[in-house]
């Protein structure tokens, strides 16, 4: 069964290698992408959301799919006897390019509102991939899980604590450019490069502390403290999502004067949201960083009370600090 599991990704990923480099020969050739479904490819991988870190998203998908086939070929033609980190490894790196999946496929269906069928395709090779390996790994994973906990959680600590230097210097970053609305071009650049940054940071966060929790399960979930973060998290997320997706992009056109549809008091308004998302964020990372810190004796309904007092506080005083701006 597990010759066929290699065989299955090996066929899998040949088939996302070539689909990636099918989009980038389009997009580098100028050529049109022809695209089934009656779908707008070209609208998709040409957007703003086509890139990360200024590499195209087919040329992270080659790399992608390019190493999951050498890590395969590996594991079903060479491999004797290989340690269980590396299957750790590669489930992560196939849970990571899922999640990155899904999220594109969120940008198409909630910003663009086209549909890349190309881009879907890729993303089910990602979604079957990644099943392929936890299929791979369920017998054995949570004694690995065990076993390298200490690494793990030193890994989880290192990425919270970069997301929260990163989110924390966006923030004031885009706090100064709320003021006036004038940025210049490496202020963009910046704000951009730490936006993507945190958005990378998010799912690692993610997976690693999935890790951490499923061997203690039972001990976790008793915790008042973990349960709060729980739910503090996707509150980071909606966040992050709602700043980054809708309100920054349109005060940017505001700020350099390019088209968009203009509404009445969309700037006022358009600020206050921002001042709020902004509060939400800083309260919410450091909400969670501190309760992964230290484990308070208060219940779960205690500290819950206390964020969302703390929230609201935050909140309030962000508007009170832009109506001072005026």
């Amino acid at each position: 069964m597990t010759g066929i599991i290699y065989l299955v990704v090996l066929f899998l990923s040949a088939l996302g290698f070539f689909v990636s480099f099918m989009i980038h020969d389009r997009k580098t050739t100028e050529k049109p992408l022809v695209c089934p479904l009656d779908s707008n490819c070209e609208a998709v991988t040409h957007s703003e959301f086509g890139r990360i870190f200024g590499i195209d998203l087919e040329i992270l998908g080659m790399l992608y799919y390019g190493l999951t086939f050498f890590l395969f070929s590996y594991l079903a033609f060479v491999a004797v006897s290989v340690p269980q980190l590396f299957y750790f490894v590669v489930l992560a790196m196939s849970l990571l390019a899922f999640l990155f999946s899904f999220y594109l496929v969120l940008i198409q269906f909630i910003v663009l509102r086209e549909w890349c069928f190309w881009c879907l395709v890729s993303g089910l090779f990602c979604a079957l991939i990644f099943f392929a390996d936890l299929s791979l790994v369920k017998d054995f994973l949570i004694g690995m899980l065990v076993d390298y906990r200490k690494f793990i959680l030193v890994v989880h600590v290192i990425f919270s604590s970069i997301a929260l230097g990163a989110v924390t210097f966006s923030d004031l970053f885009f706090f100064k450019f709320l003021k006036d609305l004038r940025m210049a071009d490496w202020e963009v650049f910046v704000l951009k490069t730490f936006s993507e940054i945190i958005w990378l940071l998010i799912p690692l966060i993610f997976i690693t502390g999935i890790a951490l929790y499923l061997p203690m399960m039972g001990i976790m979930n008793a915790k008042a403290s973990f349960l709060v973060e729980s739910l503090i998290f996707p509150i980071i997320v909606i966040n992050g999502f709602f700043l980054n997706i809708f309100v920054t992009p349109r005060l940017k056109k505001i700020s350099f004067n390019e088209p968009h549809r203009h509404t009445i008091g969309e700037l006022i308004l358009l600020r206050r949201l921002s001042f709020a998302s902004g509060a939400i964020s800083i309260t919410s990372w450091y909400s969670v960083f501190i309760l992964a810190m230290i484990d308070p004796a208060i219940s779960f309904l205690g500290l819950l009370s206390i964020y969302l007092l703390i929230l609201v506080l935050a909140i309030t005083v962000s508007q009170v600090a832009l109506k001072h701006m005026h």
